[in-house]
């Protein structure tokens, strides 16, 4: 399928690798914030903004995309302008070790060296990112981040739009509840409500 990617950032420079590592589908180009045209990873280009997508798209026929942003506000709010003009696509790059069993939703990006053990399922527009292991039987919510070298043990929820930072640890059976920020290194060891920031060895608020 041919897909553009919205995003020109860091993070948009490992799922175009993911993507031509999978073979799956053909990156036309890329929509940036405010379409500066010029090279990003050869030979790809920024081809429209995200003012002007719908125009673009039409011109390169794209069928799909992948919201290659890390920051979740700006990623679910792209999401939402895309919704119905464009198929969103689910990257998962070939190093990763996934479970037959576990269910990924539209749009997640899962990179090098994750592991997902079975029966976990992980939400619409997740980030999985690099050398993560999400154990059996997790439930991951829409939007959520979980930044590279987290581990996350067995039956653990986490709701939406949280970001669960890097190196960051979650014991088994717990609930972590929606826009939950943890910061690096943090380690979970009892549920956390809501709307809460926490971090440190065990994580505690730090609001």
């Amino acid at each position: 399928m041919d897909i553009v990617l919205f995003g020109t950032g860091g993070h948009a420079k490992v799922i175009a690798d993911i993507v031509e590592k999978e073979g799956k589908h053909h990156i036309i180009g890329l929509i940036s914030q405010d379409g500066v045209s010029g090279d990003f990873i050869p030979p790809y280009k920024v081809i429209g903004s995200n003012a002007n997508f719908d125009e673009v798209i039409k011109k390169v026929k794209a069928k799909g995309a992948i919201v290659a942003l890390g920051d979740i506000p700006h990623r679910k709010n792209l999401v939402d302008k895309i919704n119905g003009k464009l198929e969103f696509i689910t990257a998962v790059h070939p190093d990763a070790v996934i479970a037959k069993s576990m269910r990924i939703g539209v749009g997640t990006v899962v990179m090098a060296g994750v592991v997902i053990n079975g029966s976990s399922v992980i939400g619409n527009h997740c980030i999985v990112n690099t050398s993560c292991s999400i154990d059996h039987d997790c439930n991951i919510g829409d939007y959520t981040h979980i930044c590279p070298g987290c581990h996350i043990a067995g039956r653990v929820n986490i709701g939406r739009e949280c970001w669960i930072g890097i190196g960051s640890t979650v014991i088994d059976h717990l609930n972590i509840s929606d826009r939950v920020k943890a910061g690096a290194g943090s380690v979970i060891v009892n549920d956390i409500g809501a709307d809460m920031q926490i971090c440190g060895n065990p994580a505690k608020s730090f609001k």
